[in-house]
């Protein structure tokens, strides 16, 4: 399990070295791959965690980003609080290279960018 944690974090600071570029250089792609696939791997683990405590959510390659987030909310408050709404992509399967997806737009990426914080922060505490 740490290695998906490992994982997501690589991706969050992929996403967030891209984003400390002047606006009209960032690669909104690389953004955007990396801070949902930094998102999606947050509460994969998350949801590990919780699956070893509670009967739940089989985990598999075919998992969905929505999924994760109903799985994970029935057992944590603080991502009851966390709006999701805006995360265009939460139907994709993040992780998969034959579905290319992606914002292209610099607010749009980095609020992704930072919703992929307050739950690296959920995780944390957690």
């Amino acid at each position: 399990m740490d290695q998906l944690y490992d994982q997501a974090e690589a991706a969050l600071e992929k996403a967030e070295q891209e984003l400390y570029r002047p606006s009209r250089d960032v690669v909104n792609y690389s953004v955007c791959v990396s801070a949902r696939s930094a998102l999606y791997l947050y509460l994969k683990y998350l949801a590990n965690l919780y699956k070893q405590q509670f009967d739940g959510l089989e985990i598999n390659e075919s998992t969905t980003l929505e999924e994760l987030i109903a799985y994970c909310r029935q057992y944590n408050d603080q991502l009851k609080e966390v709006d999701f709404s805006e995360i265009n992509c939460k139907k994709c399967n993040v992780l998969s290279e034959d579905k290319v997806y992606f914002c292209n737009d610099v607010n749009t990426v980095k609020h992704c960018t930072d919703l992929t914080k307050t739950v690296k922060k959920v995780v944390l505490e957690a």
